[in-house]
C-alpha cells in the first residue's frame, strides 16, 4: 500500500510540473516576428542574436534576446538579461526568480559543473536556465529557455546555408 501511494505522490509532482513553452510572452518554436526586433548582432559562432521588445516584460531585466534557425526562423532560445550593482543583489533577485518558477516547472537543479550561481530545469527537449555571473559593474543575471530540437535543426539548417559557399571536393 505505501509503494502504491509513493508512487501516485511522485507521479501526481511529474504531472504538476508545468510544460516547457517560454517566456516574456515569446514561445519557441513560434516563428520569429521581425517586428519585435530592436538590434541584431553576430555571435562568436556566427549565429545572429536577436535584441527584442518582448510582449510580456520582467521588472528584473533589461534587454530581451532571441535566437532563431537560420532558414526557417523558429525561436529555439529566449534569453532576459538583468544588471545588479552586487553580486549579492543578483543573488537575491535570482533566489526570488527560482522560487517562483518552482511553483510553476517543479524543482530546480544545480547542475555539478558549476561554479557559479546556476540552476536550471530540463522538461523533455527543453530547458530553463538561471544564472548569475559576476560583471565588472556587479552582477548579471540570466534566464534562459532553450528547446534541443530546435538547436539540432539550427545545426542542421546552418550546414545547408554553409555547404553554398565552402567546396565540398576540398574537403
Amino acid at each position: 500500500m505505501k509503494k502504491i501511494m509513493s508512487l501516485l505522490l511522485l507521479s501526481a509532482l511529474v504531472l504538476s510540473a508545468g510544460e516547457i513553452v517560454g517566456g516574456f510572452g515569446l514561445k519557441l518554436g513560434d516563428t520569429f516576428d521581425d517586428k519585435m526586433m530592436e538590434s541584431t548582432q553576430e555571435t562568436g559562432t556566427g549565429e545572429t542574436l536577436y535584441e527584442v521588445i518582448p510582449p510580456k516584460k520582467v521588472k528584473y531585466f533589461q534587454k530581451y534576446f532571441v535566437m532563431t534557425t537560420p532558414l526557417s526562423k523558429k525561436i529555439r532560445q529566449i534569453w532576459g538579461v538583468g544588471y545588479f550593482t552586487t553580486m549579492e543583489e543578483c543573488q537575491n533577485n535570482m533566489d526570488v526568480l527560482v522560487l517562483i518558477m518552482e511553483k510553476k516547472y517543479g524543482k530546480f537543479e544545480k547542475p555539478e559543473y558549476a561554479t557559479e550561481q546556476v540552476k536550471f530545469k530540463k522538461i523533455g527537449d527543453r530547458q530553463i536556465l538561471i544564472k548569475c555571473t559576476k560583471s565588472f559593474a556587479g552582477g548579471d543575471l540570466y534566464l534562459q529557455y532553450t528547446d534541443d530540437e530546435l538547436n539540432r535543426l539550427s545545426k542542421v539548417e546552418r550546414a545547408e546555408i554553409e555547404s553554398k559557399s565552402i567546396d565540398a571536393s576540398a574537403l
